[in-house]
């Protein structure tokens, strides 16, 4: 015969209620949540009806409802930075090629750092560092040549 411990089935039903109850709290709190955006969406900036703490202050609307021009900040990595591998495959091809270098050697000098690498993405690759505001790379008629920015600031040697 099997007998159950009422205390013990009192306390789970208990922690069932409980954990019924915090998941109704989390699914008013989203239903809140979406209400307050449907609201935001469509409201002017003034709204009072909207709680101050969702409601922009005139500083948040001037900054960025009345200036066109801001932007956010970048993501990622700041703009010329690279990875070690590839300093060091600059780096390579700098002092293996002074006058310059093909695509195959990118692929070349890539596959020595671990590195697989189509012709095209090498390409790609050099182009985007010879962009004026990076300048690692020169593209010259017959390919690139690794300008001496990449050995003054990459060179183990520096």
């Amino acid at each position: 015969m099997v007998t159950i411990d009422p205390k013990a089935a009192a306390a789970a039903k208990r922690q069932k209620a409980a954990e019924l109850r915090r998941q109704a709290e989390l699914l008013d709190a989203e239903a809140n949540g979406i209400e307050c955006a449907v609201r935001w969406m469509s409201a002017d900036a003034t709204d009072t009806a909207l709680p101050a703490v969702v409601r922009p202050t005139p500083e948040v609307v001037a900054r960025f409802a009345l200036n066109p021009t801001h932007q956010r900040g970048r993501g990622g990595r700041q703009k010329g930075a690279i990875s070690h591998p590839w300093r060091r495959i600059l780096v390579d091809l700098q002092s293996g090629h002074p006058e310059g270098f093909s695509e195959a050697d990118v692929v070349q000098a890539a596959a020595l750092q671990g590195i697989a690498l189509r012709p095209k993405d090498a390409r790609d690759r050099m182009h985007s560092y010879a962009a004026p505001d990076i300048g690692y790379v020169e593209v010259t008629g017959t390919g690139f040549r690794v300008t001496d920015l990449v050995l003054t600031k990459f060179s183990p040697h520096q």
